[in-house]
């Protein structure tokens, strides 16, 4: 069937364009509004959805639990008692005969005295006392953690106090604990501290005078060195003077030995090579080598690093990464070289070109070249002998330096021995300057009551405790138990209506005419969409098998054919067949055969129900889907539409069946069933599923609600009223001829019921 796609905003989507990328992406629902939109749950929402249908609970639950945890809070906590006593340190220090002055590091001294008072020798002396004990008080390791813990000592700011604190739960305990720190304190370092000061004392000393002869051996010892030369700055004058004097001696020699060889060369080479001798800027590395020692090696060097380099290509390759570091190193000798020849040039260039050409010109006899000798064996001589002057000085020079550095750090140790031992002395004239004010002063009322606090924690815990399983029984329950929840979770997509859970044998008049009711109301519902004569085809389907689908499209059959609408159930489930099956129609051909033929009216059956008729499964199975043709389909249904005013077709699962999809995509409207507990995520994969394949969703049912789901979704006083609006509606039907008395037992207790409310005379007959 050719379909023109409408412009406007209620325009459908075009079916030719290609699926989208994006599951969500909206699109337009059967009334023409945007549809299968990503769920935007606020957090309200989404714990109103955990917690529903368990307010009472955890209401009732959350009222205990506080209560109890309030209480248990409360008794959790014991209201404790502190005692202070107070020690002064006065920090002037005096004399008879002098002003007092303020002692040294006072400070510091205090903070000392604050460490000695939490010992762990006064502790264990203060709990060892007979008053402790006489408390019921021992000194396992708890308990001395909680001494320590309740035990608080700090220096008074802006005072010469220091306050001894104790906390606990008996106000006797904690005035015992502070009388007894304090005297163990007093006895623990009145004694100890006089003779540890007197060792430290004595120690200090006889540093000091280790330090002071120390000192003056290494005095002594610079004078000894430096004698000879006068003072210890002349001895650096005399080497620097030496090492100059031995460059100098060095310098000469060398130019004597480059003339040497130079000669020796010259006498040697052929005449045609003097005129390229004379020129300085012809000396090549060899040949300065042959009189340099330094050149000399460093062509040894480079003769080695170029040899190791070929034996490496060949092993491993002009791309290794260490025959690249050793080509890197090659170029940076040949650039030493390089460099050092070109320094030579400049410095002995003009010597050997004058020697050079002088010895092209003439010929240096036996006698020059011996004397040139002997010069050298002059100039080495007393080249050693300056070096050896040179090593001496330079001795005598480091030892200096190095007891200049001694007698350095010993005036430094010098001056903080100094400083110890005033302070230890500060510290010797502050005895008798501590005064005890205070023992421990006797607790009136708590310093520390948590109660109120604790119970307040425990009551907002106690009752926080059973809503937070609450929720989490709601996050592991994936169920839907709501008919707004399908539609709530997937914005855009409507809820058609709901259907009641009813007994398979149904005798109770007021719940069939409440489920034909809700199946008319679904029926309308479809009826009152956008562009009515284009919507005339439906398909049914679920997330998974169970949920009602046959039975609601059954029923609606039976509500379109109720309404006068020539109505037409095709039964595309090829593994249920489930509408063949509840209108008991035998046949062996179906709807595989009028795809095949390309022939719908030969294979229709019409019913006993006045306009319904049916295409029934006939011998297809599961395995027939693989050969269902989107396009054979598509024509079947163009071939229906001429006959038929609605065309009703019930699918397989959306998420397990093959058919179920090309049935989907080609029918204007597609209705989604869900039954109460189905799997919140199934039903996402199939509303994902649907919109993949760009197929228009008419909305949800809700199959199997409770009598709650009704009390939200319909009024009480039309619930009261449905049975009698449907027993009218029925005899108008049978006035007009349009009913008939062919339901069966085998429809199912919905079909039944719409059957029966149009028929309620034989309603019985119907089971």
């Amino acid at each position: 069937m050719n379909e023109q796609t409408p412009q406007g905003p209620l325009a459908m989507p075009n079916r030719n364009l290609a699926p989208s990328t994006d599951m969500w992406q909206t699109q337009l629902d059967f009334a023409g509004q945007p549809q299968a939109q990503a769920p935007q749950q606020q957090p309200l929402r989404k714990l109103h959805r955990l917690l529903r249908g368990r307010y009472l609970v955890a209401l009732i639950l959350a009222l205990v639990c506080a209560v109890g945890g309030g209480i248990a809070g409360y008794m959790s906590q014991n209201p404790r008692y502190q005692s202070r006593g107070y020690i002064e340190i006065k920090p002037f220090l005096s004399s008879i005969g002098e002003a007092p002055v303020v002692m040294p590091m006072y400070q510091a001294y205090m903070e000392t005295q604050v460490t000695r008072l939490q010992d762990q020798r006064v502790i264990q002396r203060a709990m060892s006392s007979d008053k402790w004990r006489s408390l019921g008080r021992g000194m396992t390791d708890g308990e001395f953690r909680n001494f320590i813990e309740s035990l608080n000592v700090q220096h008074v700011k802006s005072s010469s106090l220091i306050m001894v604190s104790y906390t606990d739960e008996n106000p006797q305990a904690a005035m015992v604990a502070v009388e007894t720190v304090i005297r163990a304190y007093l006895d623990t370092f009145e004694d100890v501290d006089g003779r540890e000061r007197r060792d430290r004392l004595a120690y200090l000393d006889n540093e000091r005078n280790r330090l002071i002869r120390e000192k003056n051996s290494n005095q002594d010892q610079i004078l000894a060195l430096s004698e000879q030369d006068g003072t210890p700055e002349n001895v650096a004058v005399f080497h620097s003077a030496a090492v100059q004097e031995l460059v100098r001696i060095m310098s000469q020699l060398t130019e004597a030995q480059i003339k040497l060889g130079m000669a020796e060369s010259t006498m040697d080479q052929a005449p045609k090579n003097a005129a390229a001798t004379t020129n300085p800027s012809s000396l090549t590395p060899e040949q300065i080598a042959m009189v340099d020692p330094t050149m000399a090696q460093m062509i040894a060097t480079r003769r080695d690093l170029d040899f190791k380099l070929q034996s490496m290509r060949k092993t491993l390759g002009d791309r290794h990464r260490v025959v690249i570091e050793m080509t890197g190193r090659l170029e940076f000798q040949d650039q030493q070289i390089a460099r050092y020849t070109e320094m030579y040039r400049k410095r002995y260039g003009n010597q050997l070109g004058t020697m050079a050409a002088q010895g092209a010109e003439t010929t240096i006899g036996p006698v020059a070249l011996d004397e040139l000798k002997r010069n050298i064996e002059y100039l080495q001589k007393m080249y050693d002998k300056q070096l050896k002057l040179v090593t001496e000085i330079g001795e005598r020079a480091a030892k200096i330096q190095k007891l200049k550095l001694e007698v350095d750090q010993a005036d430094q140790n010098l001056a903080e021995n100094s400083k110890k031992m005033e302070k230890e002395r500060a510290q010797q004239a502050l005895e008798g300057r501590l005064n005890v004010l205070s023992y421990g002063d006797r607790p009136v009322s708590p310093s520390q009551d948590k109660r109120k606090q604790a119970s307040a924690l425990g009551f907002v815990g106690g009752g926080a405790v059973p809503i937070v399983l609450l929720l989490l029984v709601g996050l592991l329950d994936q169920r839907y138990r709501y008919s707004d929840e399908p539609t709530s979770d997937v914005s855009g997509v409507p809820l058609l209506g709901i259907l009641p859970n009813l007994p398979d044998l149904l005798t109770d008049p007021e719940q069939a005419a409440i489920a034909a009711h809700c199946v008319h109301q679904i029926r309308t519902m479809l009826q009152l969409g956008s562009h009515v004569e284009e919507r005339r085809v439906f398909a049914v389907t679920s997330a998974s098998p169970g949920d009602g689908k046959t039975s609601l499209t059954l029923a609606l059959g039976l509500s379109f054919a109720a309404s006068g609408s020539r109505t037409l159930l095709i039964d595309c489930d090829l593994v249920g067949g489930g509408l063949t099956h509840r209108l008991n129609v035998k046949s062996p051909e179906g709807i595989l055969e009028a795809l095949a033929h390309r022939s719908l009216l030969d294979y229709i059956h019409n019913t006993e129900i006045a306009d319904l008729a049916i295409l029934p499964v006939g011998g297809a199975h599961a395995h027939h889907a693989s050969s269902l043709s989107p396009t054979a389909l598509r024509r079947l249904i163009g071939e229906a539409r001429k006959h038929y005013d609605t065309i009703l077709i019930d699918s397989g699962p959306i998420l397990g069946s093959i058919e179920a999809s090309p049935v989907a995509a080609n029918a204007d409207g597609v209705i989604l069933a869900v039954s109460r507990g189905q799997q919140r995520p199934l039903v996402e994969k199939a509303l994902a599923q649907l919109t993949a394949i760009r197929a228009t969703i008419a909305g949800v049912v809700f199959n199997r609600a409770q009598a709650k789901d009704f009390d939200r979704s319909v009024s009480r006083m039309s619930m009261r009223s449905m049975s009698r609006n449907a027993t009218a509606e029925a005899s108008a039907l049978v006035k007009s001829g349009k009913s008939t008395n062919g339901a069966r037992n085998g429809m199912g207790p919905v079909a039944h019921a719409v059957a029966k409310s149009f028929n309620p005379a034989n309603g019985d007959d119907h089971g």
